[in-house]
């Protein structure tokens, strides 16, 4: 029944994703894996997923029961079931900690960090052009790290970033198709970028590195994980910018975030992009004064 939604849900999905989805599957498949739908209970689905609490993964457990009742909505549609026997079954689970992402917004802090960026030499050449580009777009580690030369159209200082990328997985988080304006300086550098890139042979990603690259650049730079983490540069975004006057509804639209009331997203289709191109430009600029500030 599961391998029967799986292939419903999730047959197009990139190989990251369902290589993740089966993973956790497979979790409950230790448990009840051989049984057959029909002799199910509650408590068995909760069985084989309680384990996983006790071992202290809150995250994981929730997601199993977030897919265990995916599976038996699924079921109850085909028929096998009167009822959805895992329904709200996350409510039976301790509830997921709330964690602080580490982010420096201190302005002053922020020029230094930026400081750092722009003179460092470690790593590779991808990993430190990523962090050079990241602070002026503050996109999320996978939109940006698995960035495709096709989405970006430097003559009209755009980015295009897909709902999703099937071969390399790493769309957006909604599954929305989301244009970020290009500042004059996120051009330049990813111009510099590309002349390399095709010097040595090209390829399709800008950046064929891994968020743990990322991360050992920003630790190598004497930065701990109590300090900064990647998601910390739309920290430093979203509340500079507001700090800086700028529009909170445009700086909503370019972090890309969902809209926690349902009747308001459904009117609201407007991307605000040439205010957002100003807004980014400004932002830039912004940056750049932190940056070169002794």
């Amino acid at each position: 029944m599961a391998e029967q939604w799986f292939e419903k849900q999730y047959a197009d999905s990139p190989p990251t994703t369902s290589k993740k989805i089966h993973w956790h599957l497979n979790i409950l498949y230790q448990h009840i894996g051989d049984r057959l739908f029909s002799s199910l209970e509650r408590r068995d689905i909760v069985g084989a997923i309680l384990p996983t609490q006790e071992r202290g993964c809150i995250d994981t457990a929730h997601r199993l029961a977030q897919i265990a009742s995916a599976v038996c909505l699924f079921a109850w549609g085909l028929g096998y079931t009167d009822r959805n026997i895992a329904d709200r079954i996350g409510a039976t689970l301790k509830p997921i900690p709330r964690r602080h992402r580490a982010a420096i917004t201190d302005p002053e802090k922020v020029g230094g960090l930026l400081r750092r960026i722009h003179g460092y030499t470690g790593s590779g050449l991808s990993v430190r052009y990523c962090l050079n580009i990241l602070p002026y777009l503050s996109l999320r580690s996978e939109e940006i790290r698995l960035a495709l030369w096709e989405e970006i159209d430097l003559e009209n200082a755009v980015w295009t970033i897909p709902a999703k990328r099937h071969e390399y997985g790493g769309g957006m988080k909604m599954r929305v198709t989301h244009t970020v304006p290009l500042p004059r300086q996120v051009v330049a550098l990813f111009r510099e970028l590309k002349e390399i890139r095709e010097m040595n042979g090209g390829g399709e990603l800008c950046f064929p590195i891994t968020a743990e690259g990322l991360l050992a650049a920003l630790r190598d730079m004497g930065y701990s994980k109590e300090e900064m983490s990647i998601h910390g540069f739309r920290t430093i975004f979203s509340t500079l910018a507001r700090e800086n006057n700028l529009n909170p509804n445009h700086i909503e639209k370019q972090l890309a975030h969902k809209e926690q009331n349902a009747v308001v997203e459904a009117y609201d289709r407007s991307q605000y992009f040439e205010q957002r191109r100003e807004l980014m430009q400004a932002w830039a600029d912004y940056l750049d004064k932190l940056r070169q500030a002794l």
